[in-house]
């Protein structure tokens, strides 16, 4: 049942620079959930079911145009119904080294500025507009020309999607590629048995079964990973499944179509009931605050045993207690959004998931081969835990949990305009982060700093201290104790508001910047 998730070596014509493909297959001869360093531009030409591109997913529509990065893992999991009478999907697909952006046609200085858009893109990209349109008529007429014409045709493509504003992120922040994880894997397999199966009844217990998972690990990791009830998913997806057979058979009538779906009451295939609903979920909740009353004290307790045993043997016998942590974790977090947003709507309607970090480490380059991150952390910005705007923090970590703010790490080129900025404004940003009460919470700048102050500023400049960071943050750090008291919420609450005029001040200059592109 579980299908290998690899890496696809990407097979061209013999003297083809590309690969172009205008298949038709059955959904079930899709390639299972892979990635490979070839860019792909992915047009569906006749099918509707859910994506997957890197760690997020979402349904698609028969004719939308996407673009999937270098090494990005991704899927496109077809619904039956809404393929050809035959059963089969029909789509477009062009892949294409990457070298063709960096090297091969950095010779032509009109080519700069796309080549520099389309490199830098990192998460799968959706085309609409009229831009889409023109694509889909350049895909199609390629499937008639020869290898250099189809050459030719690509960089007419790629030209038009560097050069567009009619796009659309997949997903709400860029993601790095980091291998096809254990998560991936397990929605993969969930979504394709949903699909398979979701004509019968199927209970919470047979779809944890498939990923190996409790009830109660399941429900908790599945609405992590979504946003969303398993019994949502399922109403929506087959809401869906109907509304793609009226389309597609608007002359039936409704008997004919439930027969289609091999039922005799339409409805009562679609909308049974499930084992799980929104109160099930609640009743999740509140058997895990019944279990940990002090929440933030077990999540500090569970770290702590954590760092005294970070392997991969004790964290999957003890994986049910931190998923019940995690989702209480996520709950906290969406909650200080909530309360955040009041005063900085900037942040409204953000997803507390897309601002959780991993707790698995990268040990790829590291010395230290702990497979484990011993803290909880949450990065609440616009665009989630990558975001380059400054940014609310919330860190839970044994003897070192933290309230912080500011811009972590900006890419040169924004470090660059943020210190330029700073020192026409100086006087300004000064008074920001000597306001006594801000004082009082973050003391002072954090991070690295280079050794000089940097090329283009006085030398002698009595800000140099400020010139030299490397990035623009604050700490304040708090004992363990200050998040099991009562009112902990409100306190820190009050200690993100202390922040507002800091983000503030970063977020007009990084704004300004982002406006001149």
């Amino acid at each position: 049942m579980h299908e290998k998730l690899k890496f696809e070596q990407i097979k061209k014509d013999s003297c083809a620079s590309l690969r172009y493909d205008y298949s038709s297959l059955y959904p079930k001869d899709e390639m299972p959930l892979h990635f490979h360093p070839e860019i792909e531009i992915c047009y569906v030409v006749k099918g509707s079911g859910y994506r997957m591109i890197g760690d997020f997913l979402e349904p698609f529509e028969e004719g939308e145009v996407v673009l999937v990065p270098t090494n990005q893992p991704h899927c496109w999991m077809y619904n039956p119904e809404s393929c050809e009478p035959d059963g089969k999907r029909r789509c477009i697909v062009v892949q294409f080294n990457p070298d063709l952006l960096q090297t091969g046609l950095s010779f032509f200085t009109e080519w700069e500025y796309a080549a520099h858009r389309l490199s830098a893109i990192q998460q799968g990209i959706l085309l609409t507009g009229e831009t889409a349109g023109k694509i889909k008529s350049c895909l199609e007429e390629m499937n008639l020309l020869n290898a250099s014409e189809r050459m030719l045709m690509l960089i007419r493509i790629l030209q038009q999607i560097g050069t567009t504003t009619d796009l659309i992120p997949i997903g709400l922040q860029e993601t790095v590629f980091n291998g096809i994880t254990k998560n991936m894997q397990r929605m993969q397999l969930i979504f394709k048995y949903v699909i398979e199966h979701y004509k019968e009844k199927i209970t919470l217990s047979d779809a944890a079964n498939v990923i190996s998972m409790s009830t109660t690990a399941f429900c908790s990791f599945f609405k992590r990973e979504t946003g969303k009830t398993f019994t949502n998913f399922i109403n929506e997806y087959r809401i869906e499944a109907v509304g793609t057979l009226l389309r597609n058979f608007p002359d039936k009538d409704i008997n004919s179509l439930a027969m289609r779906l091999h039922r005799h009451s339409l409805l009562q295939s679609l909308f049974q009931k499930d084992e799980t609903d929104d109160s099930e979920t609640m009743e999740i909740q509140n058997t895990i605050k019944k279990e940990y009353p002090n929440m933030n004290a077990e999540i500090i307790r569970f770290l702590d045993d954590l760092r005294r045993n970070n392997n991969t043997v004790w964290f999957h016998e003890n994986r049910e207690r931190y998923d019940k942590l995690r989702c209480a974790f996520i709950n906290e977090v969406q909650e200080l959004i909530e309360r955040i947003s009041v005063f900085d709507p900037d942040i409204r309607g953000l997803d507390a998931r897309k601002c959780l970090f991993r707790i698995n480490r990268d040990i790829r380059f590291s010395l230290d081969k702990s497979p484990y991150k011993t803290y909880m952390s949450a990065c609440i910005a616009q665009g989630g835990r990558h975001s380059i705007r400054g940014a609310y923090y919330f860190h839970l970590e044994p003897e070192y949990c933290v309230l912080s703010g500011g811009i972590w790490y900006p890419k040169p080129e924004i470090l660059k305009v943020l210190r330029r900025e700073i020192y026409n404004n100086i006087d300004e940003f000064v008074s920001i982060i000597e306001e006594p009460s801000f004082k009082a919470l973050y003391p002072s700048l954090e991070g690295d700093m280079l050794k000089r102050i940097p090329a283009g500023f006085p030398s002698d400049s009595p800000y140099g201290h400020i010139l030299r960071h490397k990035d623009f943050s604050v700490i304040g750090i708090k004992p363990d104790s200050f998040f099991s008291q009562p009112d902990w919420m409100e306190e820190t609450i009050d200690c993100f508001r202390k922040l507002l005029p800091f983000n503030r001040f970063l977020n007009e200059i990084v704004d300004e910047y982002m406006g001149n592109l």
